[in-house]
């Protein structure tokens, strides 16, 4: 009922696997080099999240349409919970997916970090979604009231994210925004994993120590400031823990709301009609 009265998102469903189109015919002209895998995968973490920012509206939208239901338990929180996870993230787990399996081929990537990368990209994605989707239900389904607050977030966990700062070289007294920041964790467990086990870099003989430097697997995981802070598996631990958290924070609040929210006593009484 959710999609019949917001739309199935076609355009939505489009609009990522073109970007992602676009980005690696772009990036294809580096195909072998470390800048390639970085900027890829970077751009495969950090696009859906902005591509899809604009789908918070809908949801508080579809918050606001569904409040009186809740308010006189026609909808259970938990039906609702359920139900608007898999209306807010059915459209972008699925143009993930397409976009990626459009991506790879163009780049020329081997197959084998694909599962991983989707994962992450998922992850990151749903995770920050559910974000929003909390905070929409806190400003009682008005966007106004959380539009700030979230761009602030998604703005502060892209600059915190490793790829504008190295996180090595965060000081001491900021560092706690590079452990809150979501994506350092999505972007930094994503390509750990093609620096680990993508194989279109790296495996030709270099001609300098310079180049070999530059290739060296494990030097441009430091460089990139992602070791010895964390790991593939840890990063995606983390992805899980802030999507479950903020999911179950959710739910709290739509069995506040719904438990606070007055019962109706209706009694049938006689009428006249003069």
């Amino acid at each position: 009922r959710m999609q019949l009265e917001n739309g199935f998102g076609w355009k939505d469903l489009l609009v990522l696997p073109a970007c992602f189109a676009l980005i690696t015919a772009w990036l294809r002209f580096e195909s072998g080099s470390p800048i390639q895998v970085y900027l890829a995968t970077t751009l495969f973490i950090i696009v859906p999240t902005i591509t899809f920012q604009p789908r918070l509206i809908v949801i508080c939208n579809n918050f606001r349409a569904h409040a009186f239901e809740l308010e006189d338990k026609r909808v259970s929180s938990v039906a609702f919970l359920i139900a608007s996870a898999i209306f807010a993230y059915g459209i972008p787990v699925v143009a993930i997916i397409l976009g990626h399996l459009i991506g790879y081929p163009i780049l020329g990537w081997e197959w084998g970090t694909f599962l991983v990368q989707i994962l992450f990209a998922i992850g990151y994605t749903t995770a920050a979604i559910q974000v929003g989707k909390t905070l929409s239900v806190a400003a009682r389904g008005d966007y106004t009231k959380l539009t700030r607050g979230y761009v602030l977030f998604i703005f502060l966990s892209i600059l915190f994210s490793g790829f504008f700062v190295n996180v090595n070289n965060v000081p001491d007294s900021w560092r706690w925004l590079v452990y809150l920041s979501l994506t350092f964790w999505g972007l930094s467990g994503a390509v750990l994993n093609q620096l680990q086990f993508n194989g279109n870099f790296g495996e030709d003989p270099c001609l300098s120590f310079v180049t070999c430097i530059a290739f060296d697997r494990n030097f441009l995981a430091r460089y990139f400031g992602y070791t010895p802070t964390t790991t593939s598996l840890l990063s995606m631990l983390v992805l899980l823990i802030w999507l479950v958290a903020f999911f179950l924070i959710e739910g709290f609040l739509l069995l506040r709301f719904s438990s606070a929210s007055p019962k109706l006593n209706i009694s049938k009484k006689d009428t006249k009609i003069e």
